[in-house]
C-alpha cells in the first residue's frame, strides 16, 4: 500500500504542500552547519514568552553560538492562527521578538524555525523571526540572504549596527530601521 502521508503523489506528482515545505527546509538546512551539532531541549507549552497553545522546541548551539526555536501549535490538529511575542537570548543580551511591535503568527498546522546569533558566512544575524531559505557569499564581502514569511505576517531580522543598511532586491512593504 502507498503512504498517503507522503510528499509526492503514488504517480509521481509534487503539488502536495509537504513537497514544498521539505524543500525550504532542505535549503535551511544546507546552509545551517549549526543543526547537525545543536541539542534540542525539552519543549514546555508556554515557554519563551509564547502563549501556552504553542510549543517552542529550543535547539541550543553546542559548540557554537547558534540557536534555533521551532515554534508550532500544542495541539497538532489545530487549524486555528495563534498570534505570539517571544523572548530569546543572543549575543546582545535577553530580547522580545519582534522588536518593532506587533506580533508574530503562526497560522494552523504550520511551524516556523526562528534563529538566534546565526552565522551567516561570518556575519552574525542577531535573530531573525523571518526563516531563512538559503545564503551565499557574493563578490568580494558581500553577503546574499533570503529570508521568507508568510503573506501578512510581521517579520525582523537584526544584523550588527557596524554594516550599515542592507540592500534589498525583492520585496515590498519593507521597512529598514538603523539602530545604534
Amino acid at each position: 500500500s502507498y503512504d498517503y502521508g507522503a510528499a509526492i503523489t503514488e504517480e509521481r506528482a509534487i503539488w502536495r504542500e509537504k513537497f514544498s515545505e521539505q524543500k525550504l527546509e532542505a535549503n535551511f538546512f544546507k546552509v545551517s552547519p549549526a543543526y547537525l551539532t545543536a541539542t534540542p531541549h525539552l519543549g514546555v507549552n508556554g515557554t519563551y514568552g509564547a502563549p501556552f497553545s504553542l510549543a517552542v522546541t529550543p535547539l541550543l548551539g553546542n559548540g557554537t553560538r547558534t540557536n534555533l526555536y521551532v515554534v508550532r501549535h500544542a495541539d497538532f490538529t489545530s487549524t486555528g492562527s495563534t498570534q505570539y511575542t517571544l523572548t530569546l537570548s543572543t549575543s546582545v543580551g535577553q530580547i522580545e521578538i519582534p522588536q518593532l511591535g506587533g506580533h508574530l503568527t503562526l497560522n494552523g498546522r504550520d511551524s516556523k524555525f526562528h534563529v538566534t546569533d546565526y552565522d551567516v558566512g561570518g556575519i552574525n544575524l542577531i535573530y531573525s523571526s523571518a526563516e531563512i531559505f538559503t545564503w551565499a557569499h557574493g563578490s568580494g564581502s558581500t553577503r546574499v540572504l533570503i529570508l521568507y514569511g508568510g503573506a501578512g505576517e510581521t517579520h525582523e531580522f537584526s544584523l550588527p549596527s557596524n554594516l550599515g543598511k542592507p540592500t534589498v532586491l525583492e520585496g515590498h512593504d519593507l521597512e529598514i530601521k538603523l539602530c545604534g
